[in-house]
């Protein structure tokens, strides 16, 4: 059984955050004040508190250090991780800083090279960063961009509006932005390289 963890950042939210069953939650900083308003019981609490402005006296808490290499985010992907768990939800992840929302699609592929998958929620659109690829079933509506991550990387397409064949995108060129559904079953194939795909919310 895939074990699924949920981490509550201190972005913005859009009302549509759900918790799959059995799910590890981590609150993040100031994710724990949206906890608190939905009523979910965080597994673990983790961060420095500097956007929370408290610490929170929950006995499952861990306090990290104001200066220190690892984003809160990532502190809580690391313990996500430890507990052996394969996808990653992450909400209140985006919004605010630029520099907040750069550094959670990078915790993305953090995620994906240690094996796992991470979705990183906005306000109309769904982020994941993979090396492999995506299935989409017919239901899928709106837009499907797909943008080289790390370096170049080599993509097929199909299903979707404008197809590819083993086609380069490169992080210099939007080659793969605003694909559409077209109603049937879609796929993204990664041959070569990461890629980040964006897909509209359903």
């Amino acid at each position: 059984m895939v074990k699924n963890c949920v981490i509550f950042g201190a972005g913005d939210y859009f009302g549509d955050e759900s918790v799959p069953q059995d799910s590890f939650v981590i609150a993040a900083d100031g994710g724990i004040d949206i906890c608190i308003k939905k009523g979910i019981k965080p597994d673990l609490i983790i961060g420095d508190f500097d956007s929370l402005g408290r610490i929170p006296e929950d006995k499952n808490t861990i306090i990290l250090p104001k200066i220190k290499d690892d984003t809160d985010m990532i502190a809580a992907v690391k313990e996500g991780l430890k507990q052996k768990c394969k996808v990653f939800y992450l909400y209140g992840g985006t919004g605010g800083r630029v520099s907040h929302t750069l550094a959670n699609i990078d915790t993305l592929e953090y995620i994906e090279k240690r094996g796992a998958i991470g979705y990183l929620n906005d306000r109309e659109e769904v982020l994941t960063v993979t090396s492999k690829g995506v299935n989409l079933d017919k239901n899928y509506k709106g837009y499907i961009s797909v943008f080289a991550k790390g370096g170049d990387a080599l993509i097929s397409e199909s299903g979707l509006k404008y197809e590819l064949n083993k086609k380069l995108i490169t992080s210099s060129f939007p080659l793969g932005v605003s694909n559409e559904f077209t109603g049937k079953k879609s796929s993204i194939t990664v041959h070569s390289g990461t890629v980040l795909i964006v897909i509209e919310k359903q």
